[in-house]
């Protein structure tokens, strides 16, 4: 039930982003990372929202922690900017990619 709850909150969290409500959906994120904090995949997109509306320090920090912990993450984020969910940017992209942590394998 509290995984549940916390796919809500991410749910929820997505659809404030397609709404242009970003600080909504960063603290939606926040709640469904705080129910579960071992879901990787849940840090993830907080990361790429938080990265894609200015809080781009907040989010390579989080990128960090959560490659760490599971580096096959890594090589979605450039699949992400094709998509159209993250800055087709390659700096911003590598800038990213960056905080694996050296010699994973993704």
């Amino acid at each position: 039930m509290r995984l549940r709850r916390a796919y809500d909150f991410e749910d929820a969290g997505d659809n404030a982003i397609s709404a242009k409500r970003p600080e909504e959906a960063l603290k939606l994120y926040e709640q469904a990372m705080q129910l579960a904090p071992d879901v990787v995949e849940l840090q993830f997109w907080a990361a790429v929202s938080m990265y894609t509306n200015g809080r781009e320090q907040e989010a390579l920090t989080r990128f960090h922690r959560l490659f760490a912990r599971e580096a096959r993450w890594v090589p979605l984020v450039p699949r992400l900017a094709k998509a159209g969910l993250f800055p087709n940017d390659p700096k911003k992209i590598a800038q990213v990619q960056a905080q694996a942590v050296k010699g994973a394998k993704w």
